[in-house]
Protein backbone atom coordinates (compact mmCIF):
# COMPACT_ATOMS: atom_id res chain seq x y z
CA UNK A 1 0.00 0.00 0.00
CA UNK A 2 2.77 2.28 0.67
CA UNK A 3 5.38 3.10 -1.73
CA UNK A 4 7.98 5.77 -0.46
CA UNK A 5 11.02 5.74 -2.16
CA UNK A 6 11.57 9.45 -2.06
CA UNK A 7 9.95 11.98 0.83
CA UNK A 8 6.21 11.27 1.24
CA UNK A 9 3.17 12.98 1.94
CA UNK A 10 -0.03 11.16 3.00
CA UNK A 11 -3.38 11.69 4.26
CA UNK A 12 -5.91 10.28 6.27
CA UNK A 13 -8.92 9.73 8.86
CA UNK A 14 -9.08 6.11 11.08
CA UNK A 15 -6.31 3.38 13.19
CA UNK A 16 -5.25 0.48 15.01
CA UNK A 17 -4.74 -0.10 18.63
CA UNK A 18 -1.13 -0.15 20.30
CA UNK A 19 1.26 -2.89 20.42
CA UNK A 20 5.13 -2.95 21.39
CA UNK A 21 7.06 -0.60 19.63
CA UNK A 22 10.99 -1.15 18.86
CA UNK A 23 12.93 2.36 19.17
CA UNK A 24 11.48 4.86 17.12
CA UNK A 25 9.61 7.92 15.71
CA UNK A 26 5.63 6.82 15.94
CA UNK A 27 2.69 8.60 14.98
CA UNK A 28 -0.08 8.93 17.69
CA UNK A 29 -3.56 9.56 17.45
CA UNK A 30 -7.05 10.76 20.10
CA UNK A 31 -9.82 12.20 19.78
CA UNK A 32 -12.93 12.70 17.41
CA UNK A 33 -12.44 10.06 14.48
CA UNK A 34 -15.05 11.26 12.08
CA UNK A 35 -14.49 10.76 8.97
CA UNK A 36 -11.88 8.43 9.74
CA UNK A 37 -9.37 11.55 10.21
CA UNK A 38 -7.55 9.48 13.71
CA UNK A 39 -6.00 7.32 10.87
CA UNK A 40 -6.98 4.11 12.74
CA UNK A 41 -8.33 1.95 9.84
CA UNK A 42 -11.24 2.11 12.77
CA UNK A 43 -15.02 3.24 12.15
CA UNK A 44 -15.13 4.06 16.34
CA UNK A 45 -16.39 7.45 17.02
CA UNK A 46 -13.88 8.62 19.85
CA UNK A 47 -10.68 7.53 20.77
CA UNK A 48 -9.76 8.86 24.72
CA UNK A 49 -6.05 8.41 25.12
CA UNK A 50 -2.95 8.55 22.39
CA UNK A 51 -3.43 5.36 20.47
CA UNK A 52 -1.00 3.88 18.08
CA UNK A 53 -1.23 4.61 14.11
CA UNK A 54 -0.05 1.28 12.50
CA UNK A 55 0.08 2.25 9.20
CA UNK A 56 3.32 3.72 9.68
CA UNK A 57 5.11 1.78 12.43
CA UNK A 58 7.39 0.01 9.30
CA UNK A 59 8.23 3.51 8.28
CA UNK A 60 9.62 4.39 12.20
CA UNK A 61 13.60 2.83 11.57
CA UNK A 62 13.51 4.46 8.24
CA UNK A 63 11.60 7.57 6.91
CA UNK A 64 10.56 9.47 10.35
CA UNK A 65 7.32 11.09 10.28
CA UNK A 66 8.39 14.95 10.27
CA UNK A 67 5.77 17.06 9.45
CA UNK A 68 1.77 16.67 10.51
CA UNK A 69 -1.04 19.01 9.91
CA UNK A 70 -4.77 18.58 10.94
CA UNK A 71 -7.93 19.91 8.52
CA UNK A 72 -11.02 19.96 9.38
CA UNK A 73 -11.88 16.66 7.99
CA UNK A 74 -8.02 14.92 6.62
CA UNK A 75 -4.88 14.94 7.77
CA UNK A 76 -1.31 15.64 6.15
CA UNK A 77 2.22 14.02 7.23
CA UNK A 78 5.34 13.96 5.06
CA UNK A 79 8.30 11.96 6.09
CA UNK A 80 11.91 13.24 6.60
CA UNK A 81 13.13 12.03 3.28
CA UNK A 82 10.19 14.58 1.73
CA UNK A 83 7.05 12.26 1.04
CA UNK A 84 3.45 12.50 2.12
CA UNK A 85 0.01 12.13 1.68
CA UNK A 86 -4.10 12.74 2.56
CA UNK A 87 -7.07 10.72 1.41
CA UNK A 88 -10.90 10.34 2.85
CA UNK A 89 -10.40 7.41 3.96
CA UNK A 90 -9.49 5.26 6.54
CA UNK A 91 -5.60 4.73 6.47
CA UNK A 92 -2.81 6.57 5.25
CA UNK A 93 -2.53 6.71 1.55
CA UNK A 94 0.59 8.26 -0.54
CA UNK A 95 0.10 11.24 -1.90
CA UNK A 96 1.82 11.42 -5.62
CA UNK A 97 4.04 14.62 -7.09
CA UNK A 98 5.54 15.06 -9.99
CA UNK A 99 9.07 15.05 -10.40
CA UNK A 100 9.85 12.96 -7.00
CA UNK A 101 9.40 16.31 -5.57
CA UNK A 102 11.04 16.43 -1.81
CA UNK A 103 8.16 17.95 0.59
CA UNK A 104 9.31 20.10 3.66
CA UNK A 105 6.33 21.30 4.60
CA UNK A 106 2.31 20.62 4.45
CA UNK A 107 -0.77 22.03 5.57
CA UNK A 108 -4.77 20.80 5.51
CA UNK A 109 -7.28 23.14 5.40
CA UNK A 110 -10.95 22.92 5.45
CA UNK A 111 -11.13 20.87 2.31
CA UNK A 112 -8.08 22.22 0.64
CA UNK A 113 -3.78 21.04 1.08
CA UNK A 114 -1.04 22.21 0.16
CA UNK A 115 2.49 21.33 0.26
CA UNK A 116 5.98 22.83 -0.13
CA UNK A 117 8.94 21.28 -1.61
CA UNK A 118 12.63 21.58 -0.67
CA UNK A 119 13.25 23.72 -4.23
CA UNK A 120 11.32 26.29 -2.59
CA UNK A 121 7.93 25.61 -5.08
CA UNK A 122 4.31 25.21 -3.83
CA UNK A 123 1.67 22.55 -4.93
CA UNK A 124 -1.88 23.09 -3.89
CA UNK A 125 -5.19 20.54 -4.59
CA UNK A 126 -8.72 20.26 -3.28
CA UNK A 127 -12.09 21.26 -3.87
CA UNK A 128 -11.74 24.72 -6.48
CA UNK A 129 -15.29 25.54 -6.54
CA UNK A 130 -18.50 24.50 -7.38
CA UNK A 131 -21.88 25.11 -9.99
CA UNK A 132 -24.85 26.48 -8.58
CA UNK A 133 -28.28 27.12 -10.52
CA UNK A 134 -26.45 27.20 -13.48
CA UNK A 135 -23.42 29.65 -12.31
CA UNK A 136 -19.86 28.68 -11.06
CA UNK A 137 -18.61 29.49 -7.86
CA UNK A 138 -14.96 29.53 -7.83
CA UNK A 139 -13.02 28.79 -4.45
CA UNK A 140 -10.07 30.83 -5.08
CA UNK A 141 -7.51 29.01 -2.28
CA UNK A 142 -5.97 26.86 -4.64
CA UNK A 143 -3.65 29.91 -6.02
CA UNK A 144 -4.45 29.22 -9.67
CA UNK A 145 -6.11 31.81 -12.35
CA UNK A 146 -8.23 29.42 -13.84
CA UNK A 147 -9.69 27.92 -10.67
CA UNK A 148 -11.62 24.64 -10.35
CA UNK A 149 -10.84 21.72 -8.59
CA UNK A 150 -7.70 19.72 -8.13
CA UNK A 151 -7.80 15.73 -7.44
CA UNK A 152 -4.12 15.81 -7.82
CA UNK A 153 -1.20 18.49 -6.28
CA UNK A 154 -0.61 21.51 -8.84
CA UNK A 155 2.30 23.88 -8.38
CA UNK A 156 1.23 27.17 -7.83
CA UNK A 157 3.44 29.31 -10.68
CA UNK A 158 3.16 32.35 -9.25
CA UNK A 159 6.07 31.84 -7.14
CA UNK A 160 7.69 30.18 -9.79
CA UNK A 161 7.43 32.83 -12.63
CA UNK A 162 8.43 35.45 -10.22
CA UNK A 163 11.44 33.75 -8.74
CA UNK A 164 10.28 33.78 -5.24
CA UNK A 165 10.94 30.88 -2.92
CA UNK A 166 8.61 29.37 -0.66
CA UNK A 167 9.21 27.85 3.23
CA UNK A 168 6.08 28.30 4.89
CA UNK A 169 2.02 28.02 3.98
CA UNK A 170 -1.07 27.76 5.78
CA UNK A 171 -4.28 26.44 4.88
CA UNK A 172 -7.67 28.15 6.26
CA UNK A 173 -11.01 27.34 4.41
CA UNK A 174 -11.53 29.78 1.29
CA UNK A 175 -8.06 31.36 1.58
CA UNK A 176 -4.42 30.69 1.84
CA UNK A 177 -0.71 32.17 2.69
CA UNK A 178 2.75 31.52 2.51
CA UNK A 179 5.80 32.88 3.62
CA UNK A 180 8.75 33.38 1.06
CA UNK A 181 12.76 32.66 1.98
CA UNK A 182 13.42 36.75 2.28
CA UNK A 183 10.72 36.75 5.15
CA UNK A 184 7.83 38.18 2.92
CA UNK A 185 4.19 36.98 3.22
CA UNK A 186 1.35 36.02 0.48
CA UNK A 187 -2.18 35.39 1.04
CA UNK A 188 -4.96 34.68 -1.71
CA UNK A 189 -8.22 33.39 -1.64
CA UNK A 190 -11.79 34.76 -0.62
CA UNK A 191 -10.98 38.67 0.55
CA UNK A 192 -13.96 39.36 2.49
CA UNK A 193 -14.04 40.90 5.98
CA UNK A 194 -10.27 41.83 4.91
CA UNK A 195 -9.48 38.09 5.52
CA UNK A 196 -6.23 38.75 2.92
CA UNK A 197 -4.35 41.45 5.18
CA UNK A 198 -4.01 43.43 2.18
CA UNK A 199 -6.45 45.80 2.98
CA UNK A 200 -9.36 45.06 0.49
CA UNK A 201 -12.15 43.17 0.68
CA UNK A 202 -12.37 41.64 -2.95
CA UNK A 203 -10.88 37.87 -3.85
CA UNK A 204 -7.63 37.05 -5.20
CA UNK A 205 -6.88 34.03 -7.56
CA UNK A 206 -3.36 34.60 -7.10
CA UNK A 207 -1.14 35.05 -4.61
CA UNK A 208 -1.05 38.77 -3.41
CA UNK A 209 2.22 40.18 -1.20
CA UNK A 210 1.56 41.81 1.98
CA UNK A 211 3.45 45.30 2.44
CA UNK A 212 6.19 44.65 4.93
CA UNK A 213 5.12 48.67 5.84
CA UNK A 214 2.34 46.72 7.68
CA UNK A 215 5.43 45.05 9.85
CA UNK A 216 7.60 47.74 10.07
CA UNK A 217 9.90 45.91 7.46
CA UNK A 218 10.56 42.97 9.57
CA UNK A 219 11.14 39.77 8.27
CA UNK A 220 8.04 37.35 8.70
CA UNK A 221 8.85 34.04 9.92
CA UNK A 222 5.06 32.19 10.38
CA UNK A 223 1.78 32.71 9.24
CA UNK A 224 -1.36 30.84 10.67
CA UNK A 225 -4.39 31.40 8.89
CA UNK A 226 -8.36 30.48 10.06
CA UNK A 227 -11.89 30.56 9.03
CA UNK A 228 -11.92 34.15 7.52
CA UNK A 229 -9.10 35.67 9.87
CA UNK A 230 -5.52 35.10 9.90
CA UNK A 231 -2.19 36.62 11.79
CA UNK A 232 1.81 36.52 11.05
CA UNK A 233 4.71 36.21 13.32
CA UNK A 234 7.94 38.53 12.72
CA UNK A 235 11.18 38.12 13.89
CA UNK A 236 11.10 40.53 16.09
CA UNK A 237 8.71 38.47 18.36
CA UNK A 238 5.83 40.60 17.48
CA UNK A 239 1.99 39.29 16.16
CA UNK A 240 -0.15 40.95 13.20
CA UNK A 241 -3.37 39.81 12.97
CA UNK A 242 -6.17 40.67 10.36
CA UNK A 243 -9.87 39.72 9.17
CA UNK A 244 -13.39 39.03 10.40
CA UNK A 245 -13.30 39.93 14.20
CA UNK A 246 -17.06 39.32 15.12
CA UNK A 247 -15.77 37.07 17.63
CA UNK A 248 -13.03 38.35 19.41
CA UNK A 249 -10.69 36.17 17.28
CA UNK A 250 -8.35 38.68 16.76
CA UNK A 251 -7.57 39.45 20.15
CA UNK A 252 -7.23 42.84 19.58
CA UNK A 253 -9.41 45.74 20.71
CA UNK A 254 -9.60 47.32 17.15
CA UNK A 255 -12.88 48.99 15.66
CA UNK A 256 -12.31 47.09 12.87
CA UNK A 257 -13.73 48.69 9.34
CA UNK A 258 -17.71 48.63 9.90
CA UNK A 259 -18.77 47.94 14.05
CA UNK A 260 -16.38 47.83 17.22
CA UNK A 261 -16.84 43.94 18.04
CA UNK A 262 -20.22 43.31 16.50
CA UNK A 263 -21.09 41.02 13.59
CA UNK A 264 -20.18 42.42 10.88
CA UNK A 265 -16.28 43.63 12.19
CA UNK A 266 -13.35 42.90 10.64
CA UNK A 267 -9.41 44.22 10.12
CA UNK A 268 -8.64 44.85 6.70
CA UNK A 269 -4.47 45.50 7.48
CA UNK A 270 -2.25 43.69 9.77
CA UNK A 271 -2.93 44.63 13.20
CA UNK A 272 -0.28 44.52 16.25
CA UNK A 273 -1.58 42.90 19.12
CA UNK A 274 -0.48 44.99 21.50
CA UNK A 275 -1.13 43.31 24.65
CA UNK A 276 2.55 41.52 24.26
CA UNK A 277 4.31 44.64 22.71
CA UNK A 278 3.23 46.94 25.39
CA UNK A 279 4.51 44.47 28.08
CA UNK A 280 7.29 43.76 26.14
CA UNK A 281 6.43 40.09 25.44
CA UNK A 282 8.35 38.61 22.93
CA UNK A 283 6.06 35.31 20.84
CA UNK A 284 8.39 32.54 19.64
CA UNK A 285 5.41 30.79 18.06
CA UNK A 286 1.60 31.57 17.46
CA UNK A 287 -1.19 29.68 16.45
CA UNK A 288 -4.89 30.92 15.42
CA UNK A 289 -8.25 28.19 15.13
CA UNK A 290 -11.54 29.70 14.55
CA UNK A 291 -12.98 29.40 17.88
CA UNK A 292 -9.48 29.60 19.76
CA UNK A 293 -5.92 30.80 19.36
CA UNK A 294 -2.37 30.58 21.33
CA UNK A 295 0.65 32.00 21.39
CA UNK A 296 4.00 31.02 23.50
CA UNK A 297 6.27 33.65 24.51
CA UNK A 298 10.23 33.21 24.69
CA UNK A 299 9.88 32.75 27.99
CA UNK A 300 8.11 29.59 27.76
CA UNK A 301 4.08 31.46 28.95
CA UNK A 302 1.14 30.60 27.03
CA UNK A 303 -1.47 32.70 26.13
CA UNK A 304 -5.05 32.66 24.28
CA UNK A 305 -8.07 34.16 23.06
CA UNK A 306 -10.83 33.90 21.57
CA UNK A 307 -14.88 33.60 22.19
CA UNK A 308 -15.47 35.66 25.01
CA UNK A 309 -11.98 36.74 25.34
CA UNK A 310 -11.05 39.25 23.52
CA UNK A 311 -7.40 40.18 24.51
CA UNK A 312 -4.68 37.28 25.18
CA UNK A 313 -4.56 35.64 28.57
CA UNK A 314 -1.55 34.08 30.40
CA UNK A 315 -3.19 30.53 31.31
CA UNK A 316 -0.78 29.44 33.49
CA UNK A 317 -2.26 26.49 34.81
CA UNK A 318 -5.07 23.46 34.32
CA UNK A 319 -7.22 21.29 36.50
CA UNK A 320 -7.04 17.67 36.47
CA UNK A 321 -9.31 15.46 38.64
CA UNK A 322 -9.63 18.11 41.11
CA UNK A 323 -5.85 18.66 40.75
CA UNK A 324 -3.83 21.92 39.36
CA UNK A 325 -0.85 21.56 37.20
CA UNK A 326 1.67 24.30 36.11
CA UNK A 327 1.74 25.12 32.57
CA UNK A 328 4.85 26.89 32.33
CA UNK A 329 7.96 26.11 29.87
CA UNK A 330 5.89 25.89 27.14
CA UNK A 331 7.86 25.12 23.69
CA UNK A 332 5.25 25.17 21.33
CA UNK A 333 1.67 25.21 20.30
CA UNK A 334 -1.08 24.61 17.93
CA UNK A 335 -4.48 25.55 17.44
CA UNK A 336 -7.50 24.05 14.92
CA UNK A 337 -11.30 25.35 15.40
CA UNK A 338 -11.56 24.49 19.40
CA UNK A 339 -8.86 23.07 20.22
CA UNK A 340 -5.46 23.93 21.52
CA UNK A 341 -2.46 21.84 22.29
CA UNK A 342 1.12 23.07 23.85
CA UNK A 343 4.28 20.99 24.63
CA UNK A 344 6.64 21.38 27.30
CA UNK A 345 10.31 21.15 27.93
CA UNK A 346 9.93 17.81 30.36
CA UNK A 347 7.78 16.34 27.45
CA UNK A 348 4.32 16.74 28.67
CA UNK A 349 1.89 17.70 26.76
CA UNK A 350 -1.25 19.60 27.35
CA UNK A 351 -4.98 19.92 25.09
CA UNK A 352 -7.66 22.32 26.00
CA UNK A 353 -10.93 21.89 24.35
CA UNK A 354 -13.85 24.01 23.76
CA UNK A 355 -12.08 26.15 26.89
CA UNK A 356 -10.14 29.24 27.27
CA UNK A 357 -8.72 27.99 30.93
CA UNK A 358 -9.26 24.90 32.73
CA UNK A 359 -12.53 23.31 31.76
CA UNK A 360 -11.79 20.67 30.06
CA UNK A 361 -8.44 20.54 29.67
CA UNK A 362 -6.32 17.76 29.92
CA UNK A 363 -2.68 16.86 30.63
CA UNK A 364 -0.55 13.83 29.07
CA UNK A 365 3.16 12.76 30.37
CA UNK A 366 5.21 10.46 28.76
CA UNK A 367 3.34 7.63 29.98
CA UNK A 368 0.48 7.91 28.13
CA UNK A 369 2.41 7.69 24.93
CA UNK A 370 4.72 5.17 25.77
CA UNK A 371 7.89 7.37 24.38
CA UNK A 372 8.63 11.51 24.54
CA UNK A 373 6.11 13.44 22.56
CA UNK A 374 8.51 15.31 20.28
CA UNK A 375 5.46 17.68 18.30
CA UNK A 376 1.78 17.86 18.79
CA UNK A 377 -0.80 19.28 16.54
CA UNK A 378 -4.48 20.47 16.89
CA UNK A 379 -7.55 19.28 14.89
CA UNK A 380 -11.21 19.46 14.83
CA UNK A 381 -11.79 17.96 18.09
CA UNK A 382 -8.53 15.81 17.77
CA UNK A 383 -5.21 15.43 18.59
CA UNK A 384 -2.44 14.19 16.43
CA UNK A 385 1.39 13.08 18.43
CA UNK A 386 4.68 12.40 16.62
CA UNK A 387 6.49 10.46 20.07
CA UNK A 388 9.81 9.19 20.32
CA UNK A 389 9.89 5.73 21.53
Amino acid sequence: MFNHARKNVYGFSRAYSQSTQAPGRYLMSWGNNKDGRLGLNSKVSKVDSPTLISAFTPLASKNRIDKVSCGKTHVLCSTENGTGGVTPTYGPELVKFPDNHKIVEVSAGDCISAAVTQQGDLFTWGYGGRSFLGFQIWNPALGHPNGGDLTTPKKVEYFSKNEVKIVKVSCAKYHMGAVSKDGKAYTWGKGAWGMLGNNANSNSLEPKYINSEFFKDAKVLKISLADQFGGVLTEDGKVYVFGKNSGNQLGVESNGFLYTGGQFDGVKKPALMETFTSKQIKIKDFALGSSMSAAVSDQGDLYMWGKSQQTPILVDHYEQNGKKFALQNVTSCSASDNTITCLFEDNRAFVAIDSLATRRSYGFGPRHFNGKPHKLFAGSGYTIAIVDV
